[in-house]
């Protein structure tokens, strides 16, 4: 789920889990919960509420064309993987959902056995990925690009900083890659596709990603209140600022929600002929 045009929508439903096979689709506005309104709240006060004990049920109703559609689930244990990959071809497909501490150390894993089965190109797809462990994004960047700078912080606060990539762990520096993003790609996977972009190290498809790239710290204050307080920039390599104007993509192709919900995937399409 993700905050989009002012309401909570459902960003995208993992295949075998009660959303899909209950019939929540991507784009879905998140209206109730167990008939409780919750239009008006957050992205984690929705999540707070669905979730629950294994077993328990949650109903779930949705805003689809206007309409109010309700859809009961069972609560499971949800399988979601912070990374995954699949193979067409002599194509790999490697999807980052988010990044977690162990998602660079299972794409490195990927990656090793991309020789012994004949890979020569990679899709990298980050769409949909919010973001997470700044550390993750440069253990995953540390593969294409060797001990250089893959992002630059400016502070007011703190003074700026670099971060560099990995040192001898390149072993996809040489490989044609594509890197998939759209408007919910932010935060941590925007500074991987931005440095990819950069250097030049891959061609970056799809929509212009969400622009998230600043660092917030919370204070507690009094009464129960809290302050956030912006305190650095994020930039890419060339210093290419990331918040509000994300990173733009070279070849540009919408995918929208009528075409998730088909299982039609232009971007897809377009990443596997360049």
């Amino acid at each position: 789920m993700g905050l989009r045009d002012g309401y909570v929508r459902v960003l995208r439903t993992l295949p075998d889990n009660p959303a899909r096979k209950a019939g929540i689709l991507a784009g879905d506005i998140l209206y109730k919960v167990n008939g409780e309104e919750v239009y008006n709240l957050s992205t984690d006060e929705i999540s707070k509420k669905v979730r629950g004990e294994t077993g328990s049920e949650v109903t779930v109703t949705v805003v689809r064309d206007g309409k109010e559609k309700e859809f009961t689930m069972k609560r499971e244990t949800i399988n979601n993987v912070s990374a995954y990959v699949d193979y067409d071809g002599s194509t790999a497909i490697v999807t980052v959902t988010r990044f977690d501490n162990d998602t660079g150390t299972m794409v490195q894993d990927f990656a090793k056995k991309f020789k012994e089965k004949g890979i020569n190109k990679v899709i990298l797809d980050l769409r949909g990925n919010g973001g997470g462990y700044v550390t993750a994004a440069q253990d995953l960047l540390s593969l294409w690009i060797d001990n250089d700078v893959v992002l630059k912080q400016k502070s007011k606060h703190f003074g700026d900083s670099e971060t560099k990539s990995n040192s001898g762990k390149a072993i996809l520096k040489d490989m044609k890659t594509i890197v998939l993003v759209n408007g919910s790609t932010a935060s941590a996977s925007e500074i991987v596709a931005g440095a990819l972009q950069d250097y030049g190290k891959a061609i970056v498809v799809g929509e212009t990603t969400y622009g998230k790239g600043v660092v917030q710290n919370l204070y507690d204050l009094s009464n129960n209140t809290v302050l956030k307080v912006t305190t650095a920039e994020w930039l890419t390599p060339k210093e290419r600022s990331i918040n509000k104007t994300g990173i733009k993509p070279d070849v540009e192709v919408e995918r929208s929600y009528e075409d998730i919900n088909a299982m039609r995937d232009p971007q897809l399409d377009k990443a596997k002929k360049l």
